[in-house]
């Protein structure tokens, strides 16, 4: 097997100077880096990382732990981690729970025996379970101790660092907009249960109800799996259930786009007859037709920081339990609640 002292040999140069190109820890001049890769390539060098995390308790690799992969929302966010981690000369290893808790935990262990030096994480556990959290405290690879930081989801409470969105609040603004906009009969399609967020978000629906005067109702609440097509088959039921209802809220986009077809297959008014409002502010809301009114989530920036606060923390050495940072959420009024606003296509969402 190919080492790094065969590669210096081969290169002219000292093991150092092979160490400092791999691992950017000091600077060569162009054309020792260059004639290293050359060499490094031909010989088909692999560095060791298991060693090299022996050795120097650094791998320069970061784990992300994400619910749903196949989710439009979830590729601004990796594009803010990968961002930052590059910057910073770290490698991204990714890994998706499909929303069950048991593969998450598989993933953390999976993560811990590849020795990263740190983990973001877009977690499902229950709210109580504080022995898992205390686990996510303590996550250490031998003497190796790799801290954890939660994006979208505020788990501070658990002594975790957190990039994080105030859900109750984006459900209470996105449920408003539709009051304001004279909306009385509100249909709720949720997103999956076992997400924090999506009961985040009917807490604040329920609270912006409360406070209108309007009596909540659970038969004007469904749950989808966050696609198109569940999106549609809520609206589906709803119509064929024949209840009244002159708003709809989806707690994500892509149902809320699925909900806009089955209202379009009815010919019902969209905005005049039901006002349809969704959530992330994901590139196909601007455009579909009629547009789509959305809560913006910064998707890139959640990523970015919760990066650059994972990165900060290895690199500091530091504890840092009750580091916060909340995310702004903003409104975008589009045709689906507005009729009288063009369709600008926003395809940078």
């Amino acid at each position: 097997m190919v080492n790094m002292k065969d590669v210096a040999m081969a290169a002219g140069v000292s093991i150092a100077t092979v160490s400092n190109v791999l691992n950017k820890t000091k600077k060569v001049s162009p054309a020792v880096e260059a004639r290293v890769l050359d060499v490094v390539q031909t010989m088909n060098y692999k560095v060791d990382v298991k060693a090299r995390a022996l050795k120097s308790k650094k791998t320069m690799t970061l784990g992300f732990v994400v619910s749903q992969l196949d989710s439009i929302f979830f590729p601004m966010v990796i594009k803010g981690i990968q961002k930052v981690a590059e910057e910073h000369n770290y490698n991204l290893i990714f890994l998706p729970t499909n929303l069950s808790f048991n593969q998450e935990k598989i993933n953390i262990k999976n993560l811990i025996s590849n020795y990263v030096d740190g983990i973001i994480i877009d977690s499902i556990a229950a709210e109580d379970d504080f022995e898992y959290f205390r686990y996510l405290q303590g996550l250490h690879n031998k003497s190796k101790k790799i801290p954890v930081v939660s994006i979208q989801r505020d788990m501070t409470m658990y002594g975790i660092p957190s990039a994080s969105l105030n859900a109750v609040s984006g459900g209470d603004m996105a449920t408003q907009h539709l009051i304001d906009k004279g909306c009385r009969k509100i249909a709720s399609i949720a997103g999956p249960s076992v997400s924090a967020w999506a009961r985040d978000r009917r807490i604040g629906y329920r609270a912006a109800l409360q406070r209108a005067g309007i009596p909540y109702s659970s038969s004007y609440v469904t749950t989808g799996d966050c696609s198109i097509v569940s999106g549609y088959l809520c609206t589906k039921q709803f119509l064929m259930n024949a209840m009244e209802f002159d708003g709809i809220f989806a707690q994500n986009d892509l149902m809320a786009v699925g909900a806009i077809k089955a209202l379009c297959e009815k010919n019902i008014d969209i905005p005049n007859q039901v006002k349809v409002i969704g959530f992330d502010n994901i590139f196909v809301s601007s455009i579909i037709n009629p547009s789509l009114t959305t809560v913006n989530i910064p998707k890139q920036r959640m990523g970015e920081e919760g990066a650059r606060m994972l990165i900060n923390i290895i690199n500091d050495g530091s504890d840092i339990k009750g580091e916060k940072i909340e995310l702004p959420m903003n409104l975008i009024e589009r045709q689906s609640t507005n009729p009288n606003l063009r369709n600008e296509w926003d395809i940078y969402s």
